[in-house]
């Protein structure tokens, strides 16, 4: 199935905004979230004006679920196998998950068109945060990705920030290039595992539960 994406910005004609959702999500699906709360992590102020119309439900098969890839271009279909699994008998034909946020932050933000809630008739989102709990070179991987394999293990053993350590390492391998963004078009091929922190189920696009600005 594929199905329609919800807007960018809330739908302030929604009479009822704490009715229980319908359709094919409702069993996988937990107490709705306090759409203040949310609002109130934002930096953009414009999102907290409609935060009453907001609906957002944590997708409780996929917290914690984790998947794995031996290069970022694998990540559309690792994370849709996943979503089917998960999430069957629903079935997801085609998702699209960016690799920018990987390749600078090491970690994915993605949001896909999801079944539409049949409480409200709203196009539905699922919005998904995840970390990279493991990365280890392959035999396919260059000298960055071993590098970064490197620092992903120190990190893990002295409890070190990985993210400044990567961005030191790409800096050192790209910032002489095209002003830095040479890492854009650089496909990451490592074994890559990640945890979902955060799934959720919503009537925007990109409701960024977590507020993080990147």
């Amino acid at each position: 199935m594929i199905f329609a994406e919800p807007p960018f910005e809330v739908d302030f004609t929604l009479d009822n905004t704490t009715m229980a959702p319908a359709g094919l999500m409702k069993p996988f699906l937990g107490e709705q979230l306090d759409s203040q709360e949310i609002a109130d992590n934002q930096d953009l102020e414009e999102f907290a004006k409609g935060y009453e119309y907001l609906r957002v439900f944590p997708i409780v098969p996929l917290l914690g679920a984790e998947f794995s890839v031996e290069r970022d271009s694998e990540l559309n279909l690792s994370l849709r196998e996943l979503l089917n699994q998960k999430l069957s008998p629903i079935v997801f034909e085609q998702i699209e998950v960016g690799t920018r946020p990987l390749r600078k932050y090491y970690f994915i933000h993605t949001s896909i068109g999801a079944p539409v809630d049949e409480a409200t008739g709203q196009p539905m989102a699922i919005e998904i945060y995840a970390y990279l709990k493991e990365f280890c070179a392959n035999d396919e991987s260059g000298p960055y990705e071993r590098e970064l394999s490197t620092l992903f293990h120190r990190a893990k053993d002295e409890n070190e920030p990985f993210l400044l350590l990567g961005h030191r390492i790409r800096l050192k391998y790209f910032e002489k290039k095209d002003h830095g963004h040479a890492y854009i078009r650089h496909e990451l091929v490592a074994h890559m595992r990640f945890q979902i922190s955060e799934a959720v189920y919503s009537n925007i696009l990109y409701p960024n539960i977590n507020g993080d600005f990147y």
